[in-house]
């Protein structure tokens, strides 16, 4: 039996707004579901560490923790995950490209997230690490939608 890691993914987001308070500060508001998948066929799992952030380019602009949960083999959790960004500095030339971003009408955000996974098969645990990487394109607020992403899972 070889177990496979559980997946991560967003099937849906909602960028709500971005505002700049001066060039250099900017507020933002976006939601996502995160979609967490067991695709084992008799191994459980339980999510003990879930930290996710959230980056324009390379600069991290907010970070969410999730509750820990327990997924059985073949299940699916659904998520909603809230950042708020306030007052977040960016250096002027991300600044710009944001602004650049917000008005050509796509805006693209970078997910990651690191989960501390507990594998249980009868009496064997067995602990990892999960790192997921999404990139996502949005259209601009206050009616951003999800209009595409890619998201790798990896150990």
């Amino acid at each position: 039996m070889k177990p496979r890691i559980p997946l991560f993914d967003t099937p849906n987001a909602r960028l709500n707004g971005i505002y700049f308070d001066t060039p250099e500060y900017f507020n933002g508001d976006f939601t996502f579901l995160a979609n967490f998948s067991n695709p084992n066929k008799r191994i459980d799992v339980r999510f003990e560490y879930l930290v996710i952030e959230l980056y324009f380019q390379d600069r991290l602009i907010s970070t969410q923790a999730v509750q820990p949960f327990y997924q059985r083999s073949g299940e699916v959790r659904v998520e909603a995950v809230h950042f708020i960004s306030s007052l977040v500095y960016l250096p002027q030339n991300l600044g710009v490209e944001l602004q650049k971003q917000v008005l050509s009408n796509r805006v693209t955000y970078f997910i990651r997230g690191t989960f501390k996974v507990r594998a249980h098969m009868g009496l064997i645990h067995f602990s990892y690490w999960l790192h997921a990487r999404c990139e996502l394109l949005m259209s601009s607020p206050p009616t951003g939608v999800l209009v595409s992403h890619i998201c790798k899972t990896k150990r």
